[in-house]
């Protein structure tokens, strides 16, 4: 997705630019300093901060390079796209002309090439930048490959390139896996999807929920009429008042959970609680996925309340009554929800801490989540790898945690062996976040003895990551210090905004809404997008 980036460039005569995004009738360029078509205004600039903050001195060099470098690398991929743009481009021939290109740059020429309906010379392009450098031969480049063509359809092209991939004893994951038979049974190929199905057993992968979606998404129009059969047979057995077991009734509402059927699942569901059948959690957690898949988020409070009224209440329970409210960025109820768990004398657990800290990260109360970080060590709630994705996320987005990475690093906590023992349905519901994605890219690029030659703790990983995406990291970190201390104002979340919305964010923080304005292709990539 495309981002947006607001600026402020200041210079030694304490001027700043500010370019709007106002295009001209044909649509050409304006300016040579600007890209697209923008007005370039100079204007003089007072800043009270800068007398009374001597940190700002200290670090404007390092704040003015970052931003320098950042401006000049989206300059050079617009200039990228605008050559491929061209009706007679090759990419190869680009890529042979400039030697090779960045990662960013990579996966923005082969969006570019999915979007214009270039997608068969993906493969092409793929095999050249590789060959540059061998690290780039990875699980990870090869699963986002091998799902974009799974989605076009390039069948042989996505199978070819697997193979490729056995050929370099690469592992295919279980998300390759998916992607090909999704991608056979979208063209009605069910016996080659089955073949990888059986392949992927074979291989010790066990199949997800998510293995089967494309099978039965496949199969929905042949399998409409066994639905119609069931719910017959169901009508039957009322009519003649015959006993129904459990077993049968949650077969029933698992066949409308597959099938998407929200209505008929709801009013299965309360027939089910009605007959008083046995509510088991993997049945509650598979509920807790189709209202999170449909945004159905009080229903998850109404869930954790049917839970404990049969089983009691559980982690589970508190687990999904502290995300529905977390979910509608609601403070009152999550609250209420913690009171209640203080009540009840229920330990908090790092599933509590992460679905509340998210919650505070979303609203972006930095106060709250100060507080709530400083206080894990007296709750006694051990944080794991999604605690501290959660804080480098919100380093990006203004928050300073440097005081909670000193108390982690004073503990030992961050010597400790890396852990997830987070809800599986708070990652449902928020995703994996910037920091853990980039974990997951930086450690797939490893080789296999790298990844198994050591015992990795959450400070070798926060390294690594640094290491591989220093660069980047340290420039949101930048962006965020900036913005912090008044001089920059930006958005950076995954698609575009309109001016309107950054200035109703602006308003909000108690920022005006001037600066520079970049349009950026790409700035950053969805990992799992």
């Amino acid at each position: 997705m495309e981002s947006v980036v607001y600026l402020h460039l200041h210079n030694t005569n304490n001027t700043h630019c500010k370019v709007r995004l106002n295009k001209n009738k044909k649509n050409k360029l304006t300016h040579n300093r600007v890209f697209f078509a923008k007005t370039l205004i100079r204007k003089p600039i007072s800043c009270c901060c800068l007398s009374s903050a001597p940190s700002l001195d200290y670090h404007s060099t390092n704040h003015t390079t970052l931003l320098v470098e950042s401006y000049h690398e989206h300059q050079a991929l617009n200039a990228l796209i605008q050559r491929l743009n061209k009706k007679v481009s090759c990419p190869l021939q680009i890529l042979q002309h400039d030697g090779d290109w960045t990662k960013d740059h990579f996966w923005a020429v082969i969006r570019f090439l999915k979007n214009s309906s270039r997608s068969r010379q993906i493969p092409q392009v793929f095999d050249m930048w590789k060959n540059i450098e061998k690290s780039r031969i990875n699980e990870f480049n090869y699963q986002k490959i091998i799902g974009m063509l799974c989605e076009e359809g390039l069948m042989e092209e996505a199978v070819r390139a697997f193979q490729e991939m056995e050929g370099f004893a690469l592992k295919p994951s279980l998300e390759i896996y998916n992607s090909i038979i999704h991608g056979y049974s979208k063209i009605g190929k069910f016996n080659e999807a089955l073949l990888f199905l059986n392949e992927m057993k074979e291989m010790n992968l066990s199949p997800q929920s998510d293995t089967y979606d494309g099978l039965i998404q496949a199969y929905e129009f042949a399998c409409a009429g066994l639905l119609k059969r069931m719910e017959g047979t169901y009508k039957s057995i009322l009519t003649k008042r015959m006993h129904l077991r459990s077993s049968t009734m949650v077969a029933i509402l698992d066949a409308y959970m597959n099938f998407g059927m929200l209505d008929k699942m709801e009013k299965f569901y309360k027939r089910l609680l009605n007959s008083r059948t046995p509510l088991k959690e993997d049945l509650v957690r598979k509920l807790a996925e189709v209202y999170i898949k449909n945004y159905m988020f009080s229903r998850l409070d109404d869930l954790g309340d049917d839970l404990a009224s049969r089983i009691g209440r559980t982690e589970l329970v508190w687990c999904l009554r502290l995300l529905s409210h977390a979910c509608l960025l609601s403070h009152r109820g999550i609250d209420s929800v913690v009171r209640e768990m203080e009540s009840a004398k229920v330990r908090w657990n790092v599933t509590t801490a992460n679905i509340i800290l998210l919650a505070y990260l979303k609203m972006k109360d930095f106060k709250h989540l100060r507080v709530l970080l400083s206080e894990l060590p007296t709750r006694h709630v051990n944080p794991d790898i999604v605690t501290i994705g959660i804080l480098y996320d919100a380093r990006r987005v203004g928050f300073d945690g440097t005081g909670a990475l000193e108390m982690w690093r004073r503990i030992g906590f961050l010597s400790k062996t890396v852990e997830i023992n987070t809800d599986p349905l708070v990652l449902a519901v928020y995703g994996k976040g910037h920091f853990l994605r980039y974990c997951e890219e930086v450690y797939s690029s490893l080789e296999p003895y790298s990844r198994e030659k050591k015992r990795w703790t959450y400070q070798n990983l926060i390294d690594l990551v640094k290491k591989h995406n220093g660069k980047n990291l340290d420039a949101n970190l930048c962006y965020s210090q900036l913005y912090q201390d008044g001089h920059i104002n930006f958005w950076m979340e995954f698609e575009w905004f309109r001016a309107t919305d950054v200035a109703r964010f602006a308003a909000k923080c108690g920022r005006k809404a001037a600066g520079i304005s970049i349009n950026i292709l790409d700035l950053f990539s969805r990992a799992d997008a």
